[in-house]
């Protein structure tokens, strides 16, 4: 990732305004099928590549067909995908080993557990590749 950074910061790559957490959650479709993002709370001014960590298979090719034709730099898809992966696996350990809230019950614990080994076992697959 320290690599990537490096190599980010070195190039001349467009800012545009993100929505920063956009997923399936935060996509409504009217009765006419016009789509519309909701939920611009994390707004943030970055690469476009940032807006799209969350597209990944099985629905990748039908978002980026509804997208349009775009050229993304798949270093900073990676970077900001890692970015995340980063924030997920602390936000895990946290809940699981830090946090001591009593509403935190051990089922919410169990499935930070397994989102933390789903994080690292998807790293150690895309390594193989």
């Amino acid at each position: 990732m320290e690599e990537l950074a490096g190599l980010l910061q070195s190039r001349k790559i467009p800012y545009v305004i993100c929505h920063a957490d956009l997923h399936p959650a935060n996509l409504i479709r009217d009765q006419a099928g016009n789509v519309f993002v909701i939920d611009w709370d994390e707004v943030m001014f970055a690469p476009k590549e940032r807006d799209f960590i969350f597209v990944r298979p099985p629905h990748a090719d039908a978002f980026f067909q509804g997208y349009g034709t775009a050229e993304f730099d798949e270093k900073a898809l990676t970077y900001y995908r890692l970015e995340r992966d980063i924030q997920d696996l602390i936000e895990c350990a946290r809940n699981v080993y830090i946090r001591d809230d009593f509403d935190l019950g051990e089922e919410t614990k169990a499935d930070a557990v397994k989102l933390f080994q789903d994080i690292l076992a998807a790293k150690e697959l895309n390594s193989l590749r």
